[in-house]
């Protein structure tokens, strides 16, 4: 009995031991509330084939339209709407995206990829063409976003993506157009064409397909976002929800290029 005891309490112990190191190690995964706004710098890529994709990723998002002439049909880029390609917390960010897509678009009406998105921005805020799923330009963004949604648990939706909507009802076109000239003509010029800043409507500006062409979407934006610094006597987030709303309903009162759906293109904008 004695060595048949022995034998088996040591099979039973090696089990034992064998199962506590082969089994999964079970941790709580983090919750939206505690997660920290800290994406990783550029710089910190690396500098083997994966930074290099990373690295191409951000010149994408900052040089849209110089990489990528035949796929953007204005003047904008992707860090026009999100700032430092998509880094800086209150302007429209994208860290944390790569957490929450796949995921089913109202819009849309179905559910889109990461790819997709993309490709619903070069459409309609781009106003251009489509870039292939399997290009290499394609996979540097998926690579970048994923880069700069690092830390991010699949699934879990960060408390700084979104906007913060208000009502926008009743607007006032003709106090949109004070706030306007006074403290964003300076950078978007006069006449929305851009300059400093980019065009806000007109032929170089993002189509009415856009989710920027949607008031209280372009209201939550100018809300938080806007005067990027002192104009006019207005101080960033100085602006009312009501002004912000009035400014965002007058740029939206001027033409911009139509969005004719999915693969089919836009149309002229036209002369007011």
């Amino acid at each position: 009995m004695g060595p048949r005891f022995t034998l088996l309490s040591v099979a039973v112990t090696a089990a034992v031991l064998l199962s506590a190191c082969s089994a999964p190690a079970t941790s709580k995964p983090a919750s939206a509330s505690t997660l920290t706004f800290n994406p990783p710098s550029i710089d910190s890529a690396s500098n083997d084939e994966n930074g290099k994709a990373i690295q191409l990723g951000y010149k994408l998002m900052t040089e849209t339209k110089q990489l990528l002439p035949n796929n953007v049909g204005n003047d904008l880029s992707c860090s026009s709407c999100h700032a430092d390609a998509g880094t800086v917390k209150n302007e429209l960010n994208l860290v944390g995206i790569a957490a929450v897509y796949p995921q089913f678009r109202t819009r849309e009406h179905a559910v889109s990829t990461l790819e997709d998105r993309v490709n619903q921005c070069f459409e309609r805020s781009m106003n251009g063409k489509t870039i292939p799923y399997d290009s290499t330009e394609m996979r540097a963004f998926m690579m970048y976003l994923s880069y700069i949604s690092k830390g991010i648990p699949d699934g879990t939706n960060p408390p700084w993506r979104g906007l913060a909507k208000f009502d926008v009802s009743n607007p006032n076109l003709q106090d949109g157009e004070k706030i306007f000239q006074q403290s964003c003509a300076t950078c978007h010029g006069a006449n929305g064409q851009g300059g400093y800043g980019p065009a806000l409507w007109g032929p170089n500006s993002f189509n009415d397909g856009a989710g920027m062409a949607n008031l209280s979407n372009m209201a939550a934006f100018v809300k938080e976002s806007m005067p990027k610094a002192p104009m006019g006597g207005v101080n960033p987030g100085d602006l009312t929800q009501a002004q912000a709303r009035d400014v965002s309903a007058w740029v939206l009162s001027h033409p911009r290029p139509h969005f004719l759906g999915p693969g089919k293109g836009s149309t002229p904008p036209k002369s007011q």
